[in-house]
């Protein structure tokens, strides 16, 4: 297999991990950065290139996409599509799993439960639907292109309009989210590959902060989910018609609710947490999706 990992860097570890997983199997990996490729249309068609080389032999693609480069990367992801290449998330799903707030809204629309959510244009709107929603504390996420989330919780109604009033005063989206205090040890992440979830932690932010992600001070332990949440995780999952996904779910007084798939997830920290080697499972599945195509002709 030539397996290419498009990502901005080599160095990252989950790319690291994947590549080395890979390699061991005795697969060739490449790994591109998609701001290097360039697409070129009309005349001879639809020609691709990386660094003003013909694009390399692929066999598959997995892309590891940030939200910074996401529509260039898309187009050249569509070509390789277009040009036969199978990939380990392919653009449609990556683009529905990007826009956080048409994720939810799919998801929603299909049965799946997720935090009371709010999108609208003014401060006044949005305290309305909260004080119909429950009221504070919430959190207030940008709706914007950006490599780190902006996140920010608000205790009071006050606070929530202060924040809102300067937010939207400089024309930034706002989507508004219920905040659950307590979790009884219910804030996880599952990592689901090929329509099952191969691992799961509980996520344990800095005390008296909001942060869930590793990289922002928290750390993962090792749980075992219930099937009916492993079942959630892998329905979200199939429904944005991803491969490889991270699925963050919370547990409410109403039940358990997925906040956030993520079609890149990170190994870092879950891999140590759980001790099971997931780029080794990442490479699989990519081995299982060439299995199932047809041999060409001869």
């Amino acid at each position: 297999m030539h397996l290419t990992v498009f990502s901005k860097s080599a160095r990252f570890y989950t790319v690291r991990r994947i590549a080395e997983s890979a390699r061991g199997r005795g697969h060739t990996v490449r790994i591109i950065d998609p701001l290097q490729c360039e697409l070129v249309l009309g005349g001879d068609g639809a020609r691709l290139f990386h660094k003003g080389k013909a694009f390399p032999n692929t066999s598959l693609c997995l892309p590891r996409l940030v939200p910074s480069n996401l529509r260039h990367a898309l187009a050249i992801l569509e070509q390789l599509e277009d040009s036969g290449v199978p990939m380990l998330n392919g653009s449609t799903a990556i683009a529905r799993s990007r826009n956080k707030l048409r994720a939810l809204q799919w998801l929603s629309t299909r049965g799946v439960p997720v935090p009371s959510t709010i999108l609208a244009t003014s401060a006044d709107s949005i305290s309305r639907m909260v004080a119909r929603e429950g009221g504070c504390p919430v959190v207030l996420r940008l709706l914007r292109t950006s490599e780190k989330e902006a996140v920010m919780v608000c205790e009071t109604e006050q606070s929530m309009r202060a924040a809102l009033d300067a937010l939207l005063g400089l024309g930034h989206g706002v989507m508004v989210q219920q905040y659950v205090r307590e979790t009884r040890g219910r804030d996880v992440r599952a990592l689901v590959v090929g329509g099952h979830v191969k691992a799961s932690a509980r996520r344990v932010p800095e005390i008296g902060r909001l942060k869930r992600s590793l990289g922002q001070g928290a750390h993962f332990e090792r749980c075992e989910l219930p099937p009916h949440v492993c079942a959630l995780a892998e329905k979200s999952v199939g429904l944005l018609g991803l491969d490889l996904a991270s699925v963050d779910l919370l547990e409410t007084p109403s039940g358990v609710c997925v906040l956030e798939v993520n079609s890149a997830p990170s190994l870092q920290g879950i891999e140590g947490a759980v001790g099971l080697d997931l780029a080794l499972e990442i490479v699989l599945w990519a081995e299982e999706i060439l299995s199932r195509r047809p041999s060409p002709p001869r």
